[in-house]
């Protein structure tokens, strides 16, 4: 096993090592961390700790905090639970003992891709001849190199399994792919750095994180008239800062502002826990922050008015669908049930007038031949009819059902025979 370099991902050790030794993926790893251990590994945080130790000749605890994500996966948790899940993978847990895959899956969430710097690379290749894949370089959100101030390329394709992943082409022989987020760099710059601080220098570990995002929100008066921190406008800023498609790649996205995660993170008495990125990203907002006048505006209380032209269109969209659906399945509906069908059967009985295009959907429903009342009558009763006429066919008979009789306290009353519609009126003249 060669022996890891500064700052190298604990699953770039392995990678090399299959290139070193010749060795298939699945064999090496089999033969390292036996068949039992290979479905508890990671790239980026293995549970056998003490035998990849023995292997590359380094201290478990530097391989720990020197080539894995722990210290970025546990940096803002409290200390004591910290100091547990260090010793729990120091003395090489395995699936019975407890899994660490949720420390992964809080960092490579917001990974769609392996990062890499060209430069470094290529440095790494003359002084080396290999290169390797940077812890830092790949933590969600980091798209800059500090060392070079250049933006990094990533892989176009995120391997998935762990013979994909140690067989993939190190950075130096990867095809160059490069999408720079439309991001403030100064922002950019700022959540690379505190990435590395938190990998590489002394962190300080506490339980009240959130605490010091309400004090400095407060600070940056980002809140209310009321003295109450403004979470919905903060969430809207930070959005505006760094765009929806970088917060959407490092796995931060949201949508709905008053439940978006900056405004969960400065409520009190929020428990919830959450990814090491997000403390990150509003870390970096609140550093770089500065007031101005914001498009943002809260909604006023009370009920939200309709957007009718937007529900209109919808609405006639859905519709046409169903239909479509219906007369391909043969099938009869109301006008009601079709409303129904897609939850807006309230909405446009009470407000017909603002539904245009929905009337001419439905309009044009009532001639289909899956309306159940159809207008003009359907064109199976019409042939009908044009056939009795013509003579082809016998005429409709119709019959009397008289109705049952009655018995009352005094005497039975006899009820005239129901009358049945287009037949002539049983009383005698």
């Amino acid at each position: 096993m060669p022996t890891p370099y500064p700052d190298e991902l604990i699953g770039s050790v392995l990678a090399r090592a299959v290139i070193h030794n010749g060795l298939a993926p699945k064999r090496l790893v089999t033969h390292l961390l036996g068949t039992s251990s290979r479905s508890n590994y990671s790239m980026f945080l293995p549970t056998n700790l003490p035998d990849l130790a023995i292997q590359t000749r380094t201290d478990a605890k530097t391989l720990l905090w020197g080539h894995t994500v722990f210290p970025y996966a546990v940096a803002f948790m409290p200390t004591a639970e910290v100091h547990r899940l260090e010793e729990k993978l120091l003395v090489g847990c395995t699936a019975d003992q407890g899994s660490t895959a949720s420390l992964v899956k809080s960092v490579t969430h917001g990974l769609p891709e392996f990062r890499y710097c060209p430069r470094c690379a290529r440095e790494e290749l003359s002084e080396r001849g290999e290169s390797y894949w940077h812890r830092t370089h790949c933590l969600p959100g980091v798209r800059m190199c500090l060392k070079h101030g250049h933006p990094l390329h990533g892989t176009m394709t995120r391997p998935t399994t762990l013979a994909q992943n140690l067989s993939m082409p190190l950075p130096h022989r990867q095809r160059r792919h490069i999408e720079i987020p439309k991001c403030s760099l100064t922002l950019l710059q700022q959540v690379a750095q505190t990435s590395a601080a938190i990998c590489h220098g002394p962190w300080m570990h506490q339980s009240e994180w959130l605490s010091d995002y309400r004090a400095r929100a407060t600070a940056l008066k980002l809140t209310l008239p009321s003295g109450l921190i403004a979470g919905a406008r903060m969430a809207f800023e930070l959005q505006e800062a760094f765009g929806v498609e970088y917060l959407s790649d490092a796995g931060c996205g949201y949508a709905a502002l008053e439940r978006a995660w900056p405004a969960l993170m400065v409520r009190e008495r929020c428990c919830v826990p959450f990814a090491p990125a997000k403390h990150v990203l509003l870390s970096a907002f609140f550093r770089h922050y500065q007031s101005a006048d914001s498009s943002f505006s809260y909604r006023k209380p009370g009920k939200t008015p309709i957007d009718s032209a937007r529900v209109d269109r919808w609405l006639a969209t859905a519709i046409k669908k169903r239909v479509d659906a219906a007369i391909q399945r043969k099938e009869i509906v109301t006008v009601k049930g079709l409303l129904e069908d897609t939850g807006k059967w309230q909405i446009f009985r009470h407000h017909r007038a603002s539904f245009p295009l929905t009337l001419k959907q439905v309009e044009a429903f009532k001639k289909s031949e899956a309306s159940q009342r159809k207008t003009g009558g359907r064109e199976a009763h019409a042939k009908k009819l044009l056939a009795i006429q013509e003579g082809r066919q016998k005429p409709f008979v119709y019959k009397y059902r008289p109705r049952r009789k009655l018995k009352t306290s005094v005497e039975a009353v006899d009820f005239p025979p129901k009358l049945v519609i287009g037949t002539p009126a049983p009383y005698d003249s």
